[in-house]
């Protein structure tokens, strides 16, 4: 991460033309999750008596792992083009991943240790043989969960991109060709929980589409939101998820969610110590039992909430929802589709899909925090300047001009 972020901006400053963009870069209400993600870290250390060197390291760590990533976006990608290029950008790197799934898939996860000399894995290979079905692909990622999630994403940023007519051809072939390729890969990383939110995607694309209802995106929220609330609170229904998961994956995959759900609630009871700010860094968080034992810490939130607590659990979940609810603020649902919004649409289902899936796994991509960043920054930029209207008239929504670009609050209904 320090590598890839050290290097883009080093680009940004030996070419003057883009570095003057820096300089254009003003602060929005819209900044304010991050702000707070940001400062978290060094409030955590201070809290718990770690000192503001260490303070100042962690603040260091989450400028290059979120911040430096989010202001790419922000300052780069703000305006309706940088995020049709990016999400073309995300469709290319994710064709170019498919032969090294497939290679793979046959030989086993190797590519990492053939080319770089040692597993980039941390010894997870193991987690990703399917039982009786074969190979779940890594190449050059963490784990195989990490490639299923980004097939995911990059098959419900294709399709919109497809059906929305935003790009017709790709390297002179159909886009469609293309796009059912990565659907496809998609199911093939065999990752449940991608499957499962790819779905998700897809349907939330039909009925945006067809019935003009923005209530799937909003419930993915809403769900999230309340998942959030009954962890922290110890009132999850543990038994029901379970139970639910039993019908459409493996006893041991059932039992594995099952432990991982009682680990988190002894996990809880502990980053519940330490609520607003959590308890900082070198494991602080982690609950080891009589026997020695040390409880795992799989999924996202449940470290956030251990390490940072409740403010900064807050504010990366807004960071990632922020995005898909401004969406559903400032555009009527007709307008999601137009070839010029759809990348911002597609984005922004992505973004939530991913925190969806950070309840479940812990591995955040710096592209997911550009995404957010260069979201955000199209809509603070345009609603401060009071130049929304006119930028996004070229959208020639399929809903009146002036609904398309107002507020929810100021809408008229329409069908």
């Amino acid at each position: 991460m320090a590598f890839t972020t050290y290097a883009v901006f080093l680009g940004i400053i030996l070419f003057n033309a883009e570095a003057k963009r820096l300089f254009s870069f003003r602060l929005s209400w819209f900044d304010l999750p991050m702000i707070v993600w940001w400062i978290c870290p060094f409030i955590s250390s201070i809290s718990n008596d770690l000192g503001i060197f260490d303070g100042l390291k962690e603040l260091g760590a989450q400028t290059i792992n979120w911040v430096l990533p989010y202001l790419l976006g922000r300052i780069y990608l703000r305006d309706l083009e940088g995020l049709r290029k990016l999400c073309l950008g995300i469709v290319v790197g994710t064709l170019s991943y498919i032969p090294l799934c497939w290679i793979e898939m046959r030989l086993s996860p190797i590519l990492h240790q053939t080319i770089y000399g040692f597993d980039g894995s941390g010894g997870r290979i193991g987690q990703n043989v399917i039982e009786g079905v074969g190979y779940r692909p890594i190449v050059f990622q963490a784990h195989g969960l990490v490639v299923g999630a980004w097939f995911m994403s990059a098959a419900v940023i294709s399709v919109w991109l497809w059906k929305s007519g935003t790009i017709n051809r790709l390297f002179g072939l159909p886009f469609k060709w293309l796009a059912i390729a990565i659907v496809v890969q998609s199911f093939l990383t065999r990752s449940l929980a991608a499957t499962v939110f790819f779905c998700v995607g897809v349907f939330i694309f039909f009925i945006s589409k067809y019935l003009r209802n923005f209530l799937p995106l909003l419930a993915i929220s809403f769900c999230i939101l309340i998942y959030l609330h009954n962890g922290i609170s110890g009132s999850l229904a543990k038994d029901e998820i379970t139970a639910a998961v039993s019908g459409v994956t493996s006893e041991s995959k059932t039992e594995s969610l099952q432990f991982r759900l009682n680990s988190e609630d002894v996990l809880v009871d502990k980053a519940n110590q330490r609520m607003w700010f959590g308890w900082g860094g070198y494991g602080r968080n982690r609950v080891i039992d009589h026997r020695g034992y040390e409880y795992i810490t799989d999924s996202l939130w449940i470290i956030v909430y251990g390490t940072r607590g409740l403010v900064g659990l807050a504010s990366l979940t807004l960071v990632f929802l922020l995005p898909s609810l401004v969406l559903i603020f400032y555009f009527p649902t007709g307008a999601w589709h137009h070839r010029r919004l759809a990348p911002v649409a597609a984005l922004s289902v992505v973004l939530a899909l991913n925190m969806a899936d950070a309840l479940l796994n812990a591995f955040p991509h710096p592209l997911l925090t550009i995404s957010a960043g260069g979201i955000l920054g199209l809509f603070a930029d345009h609603t401060e300047s009071k130049t929304l209207g006119i930028s996004l008239k070229a959208i020639e929504s399929p809903v009146p001009t002036s609904s398309a670009i107002a507020p929810l609050s100021q809408r008229s209904s329409t069908k």
